[in-house]
């Protein structure tokens, strides 16, 4: 039912996906996009912030993520979390990892409207104006070509983290002059020489 591939502008139009068969890459924010506008958004939004919620206890952090955002709060930069999953899991996410002493609250996740899905940069707009921080003084790190398309829609920064071949292809192809790391090291070595 889903591609991974979906062009993310497209996806909340509420048409049938296209299919390559059995193989095809899906996950849960595409699903979500496709029932945008659909009698069975609320439906499909329970049910995935469901699912979200138990990965949310099993799931660690990327390597070197807990070094990043303990160097970055240490130097007072403020940091917040800004996501098209469940807020609730994300922050569940974040307590359970003991991360969350790290972040900016509120935490931002998706909201009721589907169609408010990152590309489209509301929730980023709405961090950013709890931050009282201009675009062009903040960066987003993500690994999507929805978050990709939302800053660049509004001019904030973007590092792309593509720990994968998958996921580097995709933010290459969405914008070939994008920055992409594959690992957060970096990013702890940049923060710990300043």
């Amino acid at each position: 039912m889903l591609l991974e591939e979906r062009n993310s502008v497209q996806a909340p139009t509420g048409h049938p996906l296209p299919s390559r068969g059995p193989g095809d890459g899906a996950d849960t924010l595409s699903l979500l996009r496709s029932f945008a506008g659909h009698d069975l958004a609320f439906t499909a939004c329970n049910e995935v912030d469901a699912h979200d919620t138990r990965a949310a206890q099993r799931a660690r952090p990327a390597p070197h993520s807990r070094e990043l955002l303990r160097e970055l709060a240490a130097r007072r930069v403020p940091l917040t979390v800004v996501s098209d999953r469940s807020g609730r899991a994300v922050e569940l996410f974040l307590r359970h990892n003991q991360l969350i002493e790290h972040v900016h609250e509120p935490v931002y996740g998706r909201s009721a409207d589907l169609f408010e899905m990152m590309p489209r940069p509301g929730l980023l707009l709405k961090a950013l104006g709890n931050l009282e921080a201009p675009a062009s003084e903040c960066v987003l790190i993500a690994s999507t070509t929805a978050e990709q398309e939302a800053a660049r829609a509004i001019g904030l920064p973007f590092i792309g983290y593509a720990p994968t071949n998958t996921t580097r292809r995709h933010l290459r192809a969405a914008n070939g002059d994008v920055r992409l790391i594959s690992s957060l090291a970096p990013l702890v070595d940049a923060v710990r020489s300043r």
